[in-house]
């Protein structure tokens, strides 16, 4: 049996070029990501894993739909949450949601609690996913690599600071937006 470690740093290992999809962001930008059964696959490719749901809660005002993932490896056990809307509408209005609200959640869930064991981690640094497609000679990032990089980063705030690039990953972005 592996020990938990070693199966972190396999998990946490970059996928293949041809893995990573593209999301349209607004403005025309776009984000690449890693479809959740890509994520269930690597887990399975790796170690032995359970994942369990939490029943499915709706948000006061009726808008989300939520649930949590707990995703175990060898007795530890990580967590995801997953909320989404339960109507996605495009920017014409028009509902463009893609199946049940409570599949989309689980999804999120999903991939929440995988990425707390480290499955694709590294998608929160666009810059590192344009470098590591362009090494397969994929292209498709560096159109969009620095745009992304600078919208969805920010100066890191001086108690923060850890680094002289003065910017944030966007997961510590995301956290400082939720705490302010």
């Amino acid at each position: 049996m592996q020990n938990t470690s070693e199966i972190i740093r396999k998990l946490e290992e970059p996928f293949p070029a041809e893995d990573h999809k593209e999301r349209p962001l607004k403005g025309g930008d776009r984000w690449f990501y890693i479809p959740w059964q890509k994520i269930r696959e690597r887990l399975d490719q790796v170690c032995v894993w359970q994942d369990f749901y939490s029943d499915f809660t709706y948000s006061p005002d009726g808008q989300r739909c939520i649930v949590t993932c707990t995703i175990e490896i060898g007795g530890y056990k990580r967590q995801g949450i997953g909320s989404v809307p339960l109507v996605e509408l495009s920017n014409t209005g028009k509902d463009c949601s893609r199946g049940e609200p409570e599949q989309r959640a689980v999804a999120a869930a999903f991939k929440a609690a995988a990425e707390q064991w480290g499955v694709a981690r590294y998608l929160d640094d666009q810059a590192f996913v344009t470098r590591h497609l362009r090494k397969y000679h994929d292209g498709r990032p560096v159109a969009y690599a620095r745009k992304n990089q600078n919208q969805y980063t920010m100066p890191r705030p001086q108690r923060l600071q850890s680094s002289n690039s003065g910017q944030i990953s966007r997961e510590e972005w995301l956290k400082l937006q939720r705490s302010n």
